[in-house]
């Protein structure tokens, strides 16, 4: 059963209204909603006059055979009530990815809002992530102040910064090649001359 939600009167008596409506055996009656309401006692006579509407919960009453089995012995858990309490501590990282998967960028603008020099880090991460490094460069990596905000923000947990620091050392390899190859240029073209 969903929840069903009864719009009604002050001082209507509850009795009448679950008779009518609420279809459950002993449900929980809310005063309000879900989140924020009051259950209802049997006692209550009528709803009283703030309440503008109620909710009927079906009231849980078997519990799931073996439910501490549920996540498995592979994942670790926080709460010691799991099955996995029983293995030993698990030497993961702490991470809010759900089994410790990269998340994509969805692309929500916290990074951008925080950088303090007015970057588009989730753009540059885009560039990056397509081995981009010429339009990560254009986009202005190299401005980059290393702060972490992005990455301190970052729903994703995406690690922006190392990203950016690695950019960073890719792009300036990339000047230094060219720099060399532009000397060895000169030197051969003077050594024609």
């Amino acid at each position: 059963m969903s929840p069903t939600h009864i719009q009604v009167v002050p001082g209507y008596p509850v009795k009448a209204i679950t008779d009518r409506y609420v279809f459950e055996r002993n449900p929980r009656i809310i005063d309000g909603g879900i989140l924020t309401g009051e259950a209802l006692g049997p006692q209550t006579l009528g709803v009283n006059t703030e309440c503008r509407g109620i909710t009927a919960l079906r009231e849980p009453r078997a519990r799931e055979f073996l439910g501490f089995m549920r996540p498995g012995s592979d994942r670790a858990s926080y709460a010691a009530c799991f099955l996995s309490a029983l293995m030993k501590k698990a030497s993961e990282r702490l991470t809010t990815a759900v089994r410790g998967e990269r998340r994509p960028c969805i692309s929500c603008g916290f990074c951008e809002d925080v950088c303090p020099v007015e970057l588009m880090p989730h753009l540059v991460h885009k560039y990056l992530h397509r081995d981009l490094i010429e339009e990560a460069d254009r986009a202005g990596v190299d401005a980059c102040v290393s702060c972490g905000l992005c990455s301190y923000v970052c729903p994703s947990k995406i690690d922006l910064h190392a990203q950016f620091l690695e950019a960073r050392r890719l792009i300036e390899e990339d000047r230094k090649e060219m720099a060399d190859i532009k000397a060895q240029n000169e030197s051969v073209l003077e050594a024609a001359s």
